[in-house]
């Protein structure tokens, strides 16, 4: 059956997200993004009982144009929850004529007799992260909006396991019908948790996100690049070894070879040599270095000297610095004479 979608929009939906809308959903709108009466109405009117008289037709071998006559065999039951939203008198009638029988679950009920909150939706809510996680991979540089979740949603509810569905039918006693099925003691918030896994011991509920978005990052970067990175996750960090082929043996002690050969780093790190980021920035890219004399000792320039540092160029050594015009001086300060950058001898 075709899923309705339910956006915040108080005036048209944008079209972006009607384009982008995939096959197997409905769109509506509401000022809060909840379920209205007419919009259950409209549901009913113009996807579920369309839908449910395909299904009949082709139960019945009738084709498209051939009359479709509903008798006391064709009444099916629509479970649903008692919220006012779902209350209306119209959608009664119309279910009626098209002999769907709407049942209401009792209040604060839904943890036992809902199928959907005992069944399928805590799988459905893990599929959702995985695919959330997938998306986020593959599109890093975009954010998840409106316009891209029902397509996202869609890849979640592929994978949901049919098994989980069928589960919530059985546990709840719905089908097959079975009033004893039904966990009553859960009703106490003491015993939940331990029905919960008697009724879904055999389904993996908790589905590692972690390792499957490890999968899908792998699978994103390429075998080239993960191979310069063989990453594994150690008690939290993670160790990138220096080479692709080394193994780390968590047997082996020589702390000395470990230390050469790989070293811990967290995960945001190594995300980043990953990618090939920039770990590091100069701006200016331009370091001040001290300058000595011929035997190393240190000295600070005053504004205005360090004459022959300004005006002779491309000297590689201090005999370089004492060289005029091919004949090297005694001193320093002959060869600033000589340059003609004293003014007299007691400079």
């Amino acid at each position: 059956m075709t899923s309705a979608i339910v956006y915040p929009y108080k005036k048209c939906i944008p079209k972006n997200v009607l384009d982008s809308m995939p096959s197997g959903f409905s769109i509506a709108k509401s000022d809060s993004g909840w379920m209205t009466p007419a919009i259950f109405f409209e549901y009913f009117a113009n996807a579920f009982i369309p839908e449910l008289a395909a299904i009949r037709r082709q139960e019945k071998g009738l084709g498209q144009k051939e009359e479709l006559i509903l008798t006391e065999k064709d009444w099916v039951v629509f479970w649903m929850d008692g919220y006012a939203s779902h209350l209306m008198y119209h959608t009664s009638q119309l279910c009626e004529l098209n002999h769907i029988v709407l049942y209401h679950f009792k209040a604060h009920s839904s943890h036992i007799c809902q199928l959907n909150d005992v069944g399928p939706f805590k799988p459905l809510k893990n599929e959702w992260r995985k695919a959330v996680s997938e998306w986020r991979l593959s599109h890093p540089y975009t954010s998840l909006t409106k316009s891209n979740f029902a397509a996202v949603l869609k890849e979640a509810m592929k994978k949901l396991d049919p098994n989980s569905i069928i589960a919530g039918y059985r546990t709840t006693g719905l089908f097959p019908f079975d009033e004893h099925a039904v966990h009553y003691k859960r009703l106490t918030a003491t015993n939940q948790r331990k029905y919960d896994e008697a009724a879904f011991g055999d389904m993996q509920s908790d589905v590692d996100v972690n390792a499957a978005a490890l999968l899908a990052l792998e699978h994103a970067l390429g075998e080239e690049t993960v191979a310069q990175y063989k990453v594994r996750q150690r008690c939290g960090p993670f160790v990138a070894t220096k080479y692709p082929q080394l193994i780390v043996d968590d047997t082996v002690t020589d702390e000395i070879k470990n230390y050469i050969d790989c070293r811990y780093i967290g995960a945001m790190e190594a995300v980043w040599h990953i990618f090939h980021f920039p770990l590091q920035d100069r701006h200016p890219a331009v370091q001040r270095l001290d300058v000595h004399l011929e035997h190393q000792q240190r000295v600070i320039f005053q504004d205005g000297q360090g004459l022959m540092l300004l005006h002779v160029r491309g000297v590689t050594s201090f005999t370089d610095l004492r060289t005029v015009n091919g004949q090297l001086c005694e001193t320093f300060k002959d060869a600033c004479s000589q340059l003609n950058l004293l003014e007299d001898d007691a400079e």
